[in-house]
């Protein structure tokens, strides 16, 4: 599924002999965002198309993404030529998955031969280059970002998001944008309760030594990471006593479930740990469990009232009728 949030200007879904992608301007320059999934029961043939599409479109800018069940462990690896224009993207790659498997190998040579390059393990948000599929079978990198060398410029960041909602996490890529290449919409309202602020001021505080190291002089990334500390300070200490849920049937259980499923999840990207996975995984099917037993019990018990309902009404018109 492609889909394009509503309101961005510039970002259209097009379709190039049959395979839909999205298409956006960034820097001056037109970038083609190819989604995939080769599909490990057909990888051969899925592979193959794949290395089809991009060898007759050499002359676009590609950013590939998506689950391409390969394992290539630290490959792809620039160091010896230095004199590439990497813009914030490092020569070199790490990676928390050292495996490299033959279907790796061969995806690699097809990354060579479109001059596209993994984003994993060598950006300012993914410099360990994190596990990408956590579950009860292993860990490992397979979800990927690959874009033309002539379009690192034009990228800003890579990182793999904490989700736990799917084995799989969002891998996701930002782009430099001005105000003219995009609309503004209203900007979301953060919650302010005023007998939070000596608790917010305190954690900013504490906060404002990190936003100076990681932005090493760069403007840019300085600016996003004080809306993200602001943000994510404002999350921590907006503690009302209603739940924001968007459904009905997700409670406070739900959400301790939740946070501590996503307490592991984050545990183990820092640790790597094989013990700490397995806890993780526990922890998320626990947490789905909560989520679908509640979500069940709620329309049972709608179920229940509507049946309380049409019972009442015919009592009323069997004693109207009597």
């Amino acid at each position: 599924m492609v889909a394009v949030e509503k309101g961005l200007k510039n970002v259209n879904i097009v379709d190039i002999d049959g395979t839909l992608i999205v298409r956006f301007r960034s820097e001056g320059s037109v970038i083609d965002v190819v989604p995939t999934y080769l599909n490990c029961n057909n990888w051969d043939f899925d592979f193959a198309q794949l290395g089809v599409f991009l060898s007759e479109h050499v002359d676009k800018n590609f950013v590939v993404v998506g689950d391409f069940n390969v394992r290539i462990g630290l490959e792809q690896d620039f160091s010896d030529t230095p004199e590439i224009n990497m813009g914030n993207f490092a020569l070199n790659r790490c990676s928390r998955d050292k495996e490299l498997n033959s279907h790796g190998k061969r995806f690699l040579e097809l990354l060579s031969d479109t001059g596209l390059v993994v984003l994993n393990g060598r950006s300012p948000s993914d410099v360990d280059g994190h596990f990408t599929f956590v579950s009860h079978q292993g860990a490992s990198v397979c979800d990927l970002i690959c874009a033309s060398m002539e379009v690192l410029p034009c990228l800003a960041d890579f990182s793999v998001l904490k989700e736990n909602f799917s084995d799989h996490m969002p891998v996701t890529f930002s782009v430099p944008t001005s105000f003219s290449e995009s609309a503004m919409p209203l900007l979301p309202r953060l919650r302010w309760y005023p007998r939070f602020a000596v608790k917010y001021k305190n954690q900013l505080r504490d906060a404002v030594p990190g936003i100076i190291d990681r932005a090493d002089g760069d403007v840019d990334i300085w600016a996003i990471s004080i809306v993200n500390t602001i943000r994510n300070l404002a999350s921590h200490t907006d503690k009302g006593d209603k739940l924001n849920a968007k459904n009905p049937w997700y409670d406070w259980e739900c959400e301790r479930a939740r946070r501590k499923s996503m307490c592991l999840l984050g545990l183990h990207r820092d640790t790597g740990s094989d013990m700490v996975r397995a806890d993780y995984v526990l922890a998320n099917h626990a947490y789905k469990a909560v989520v679908l037993r509640k979500r069940r019990e709620f329309f049972d018990g709608l179920s229940t009232k509507f049946k309380e309902v049409r019972d009442r009404e015919y009592n009323v018109r069997v004693s109207v009728r009597l």
